[in-house]
This record gives C-alpha cells, structure tokens and sequence, in this order.
C-alpha cells in the first residue's frame, strides 16, 4: 500500500446549511458554520487586521481554526459562484427543431460508433468503442425507421453495461395530435396505461411523451386499440401520468413522412466518497458512410460544475476534513466516509493562498498556505454582517483587504469573466 500526502498546507472547509443570527465570538459558531474573525477570536475584523477562518464544532467549541492570514502576505483571494453540472447531449439528424436523416436507401447499412472515455482502466488508448446498427430492407426506409432501428441496437447494446450512464431517445418532426386520455408511464418498463384505448389505433404508431417536437417518441408494438399499450424500448423518462391532451398520438404515416433523429443523453455516474471518483460521461460520436451527410451535433456538453456537492465531498475527504492532510492512499477504506457536504446543497466555492513565515531557531520558516471554503448556495448563509458583529466571511475578507484589493476577484454564476477587487459569497 503506498500514501502519498501533503500536511497543514491546504485546508478545506465545508460548511453545513446553519446560519446563527447573533455572533459575538469565535465559540458562537453552530456545529458546522463557518466564520471570520480577529485573532483573538472576536468579531469586527478592520481594514489590514490579521483573522482566522473558523468552523463550528460541538459544544460550542471551534472543529477548526486557521492560522492567522495576513492580507499583505496573501498572494490571492478567489471565489466562484455556484455552476450547475451539466451531462452530454448528442442529437444525430432532428434534434427538435431542424436537420434530418439523409442518406435513406434500400439494403442501407446504418451504423453509430461512440467512443467512450475510459475512466476505469489504462488498457485501452483512453477510449472504448460501442455500436448501433441497422439494416434496411429492399424498401427505402424513412427517418423514423432508421431513427428507431439504431436507438433500440444503441439500447440493446448500452444495457449490457454494469452501470446505466446513457440514454437513448427518437425525435420526430409530426405535427403535434393530443391524446384524448391520459398516459401513465413508469421509468424502465416497456409498459404504457392509457385511460382512453383508441388513442393508439394500430401497432406502429407512436406515443410523444409531450407536445413538442422536441418531446421522445415511443412506438408501440402491442396492444394497439386496448389502454394496456407496449413500447419498443423501455422508458427512460420519470414514472408519471400524462395529463389529458399532454401527450401525443402518431400515426405511423405521419411519423414515416417527417424528418426524425437519435437522441444521446449522459446520466450521472455513482459516486461515492473515497471510493469512485466525481467524473462525467464523454463521447465522440461517429456514423458509417451510409448516414451520408446526417448531422451530428452535441446540444450540451459535460461539464462537472463549479460547487457541486460530490466536488465539495470529494475535496473535503481528500483533505481529511479540515485537517489539512491531502492524501491518496493505494487502496480505499472499505468505510463511507462521513463529513459536512450535503448531497441536498449546493455551494459557493472561495480560496485564498497566503504565505505563513516565521523565525524558527534563529532560521526563516515560509510556509505557503491554502484554504478553501464550500459554502451552501442558500442566500444569507454567508451573511455580509452577523446580527451583533462581523463574523460574516464575505464582509470580513473584503474589509481586511481595503487597500490591497486588487489580490480579490470573484466569478458570478455565468459568467465568463472575473469581477476584480471582491469576494462574493452568499
């Protein structure tokens, strides 16, 4: 077993969903809070005072508390406001609003390539390869059929997997029909309930789980004329009922006569704590020669966000807490391990890096320092001032680096610059 390891140089803190109104000292902080105060432990930190970050404890007494940072040895001061995750999206002909299959031809082959980015070992060129394929007939087939044909070879193929990390829809182009019932759905069954049986009139035709065009379709196979419908591919949509007029009912000719496409959608990947890592689904996605000159095109792409909870966990495990100790260890403890974050918050994200120095037996001791605070995303957990002081993080730094602010800069959610001369945190 090998441990590599860092120690009393980067700190995180992450701070639980408390918010104390009245704050006089250091001890006033609640069991996961964080605050800013004076070296003495007070509040009312003062242009180019020296202060220390806190972390509430139990029974009143800190978890954590920092050296002492002095705004003038500090070299910056960085946060970022709360950027949502996002999962890949790719679309292959219709993506909901334009574009199409092309290349429609009798005995076509039609054939989807992703290649995947390998997270799990380095056997491979970091990449590895799954398919979809269909075959047509001695008929020229439609969109649709080339549509559903290599989402459900996509599916058939993807649900061999251990772990279920994309999804796989058809977009089609028919005008909108509202179904007279409702249509319940339950996620990962081929099943369909219809409170009135002849909106599906023949197996064929299709079920739009919404009103635009942007909405999945859904052929049905079975149980046309009935209100006990089934589906070609399991649904991959929430369980829940569709009201009246708030789906859609396709006939085969309509769907055959209008442009349609494949939908690829990332899922979240598991993550848990010290254990499988916080990381997103990456595809490029290639089509065989017979797509011909069918658009590809991703309409999101992944991104793991700026303060999401497993980036806060992550970084909060990896540093033992607040204990400074960044280490990775060859193999993980077979115990979850148990911190602050939240996976019900979201967080603000702020760092500052300083420099500690100090006279040790006659000898300079420089020791540079980091500290980074996860913040709940909820407004008034940051307060600019306490009730009775000032132990609010945002105001206290802020006020400490009256002078030297240009060391401080913040990035609000969205944007793509940095805001020069502040910190923001809520």
């Amino acid at each position: 077993m090998s441990v590599t390891q860092t120690r009393n140089v980067d700190y995180v803190l992450v701070g639980k969903a408390v918010n104390t109104a009245s704050i006089s000292t250091i001890n006033d902080l609640a069991d996961g809070e964080i605050g800013t105060f004076k070296i003495d432990g007070s509040t009312g930190v003062a242009e180019g005072d020296k202060f220390i970050i806190a972390l509430g404890g139990p029974n009143s007494k800190p978890k954590f508390v920092s050296e002492p940072i002095d705004p003038v040895k500090a070299e910056a001061g960085k946060s970022r406001g709360l950027e949502v995750a996002t999962e890949q999206i790719t679309n292959i002909g219709y993506n909901g609003t334009g574009g199409s299959i092309q290349g429609l031809a009798i005995k076509g082959y039609y054939r989807v390539d992703l290649y995947i980015q390998e997270y799990l070992t380095s056997s491979t060129d970091g990449r590895y390869i799954k398919h979809g394929q269909w075959n047509a007939g001695a008929v020229a087939p439609t969109q649709i059929e080339v549509a559903d044909g290599v989402a459900l070879s996509l599916y058939l193929n993807f649900k061999r997997e251990a772990e279920n990390y994309v999804d796989f829809s058809v977009l089609s182009a028919a005008a909108t029909v509202a179904t007279a019932g409702t249509v319940n759905v339950v996620n990962g069954s081929t099943a369909v309930a219809l409170s009135v049986a002849g909106d599906v009139a023949a197996n064929g035709d299709y079920i739009r789980l919404g009103n635009t065009t942007s909405s999945p379709m859904y052929k049905v196979i079975a149980g046309a004329g009935t209100t006990a419908v089934t589906v070609d591919r399991p649904i991959i949509e929430a369980t829940q009922q569709f009201a009246i007029a708030a789906a859609d009912s396709i006939t085969k000719a309509a769907a055959d006569a209008a442009a349609a496409g494949i939908k690829i959608i990332g899922k979240p990947l598991s993550f848990v704590v010290g254990k499988e890592n916080y990381r997103k689904v990456r595809w490029t996605t290639l089509t065989n020669v017979d797509f011909e000159g069918t658009e590809i095109a991703n309409s999101a792409n992944a991104f793991e966000g700026i303060g999401t909870y497993e980036q806060a966990a992550e970084a909060e495990w990896f540093a033992r807490g607040a204990e400074g100790e960044y280490f990775r260890m060859g193999e993980p403890s077979i115990y979850t391990s148990v911190f602050n974050a939240d996976p019900a918050l979201t967080y603000d994200v702020c760092t500052i890096r300083w420099v500690e120095d100090s006279v040790v037996g006659f000898q300079p001791n420089v020791s540079p320092k980091q500290i980074t605070l996860y913040t709940p995303n909820t407004a008034g957990y940051m307060a600019v001032a306490k009730a009775t002081g000032n132990a609010g993080v945002t105001l206290s730094i802020n006020t400490a680096f009256d002078g030297i602010t240009s060391k401080l800069s913040h990035r609000d959610t969205g944007a793509t610059s940095d805001t020069p001369n502040r910190i923001d945190l809520h």
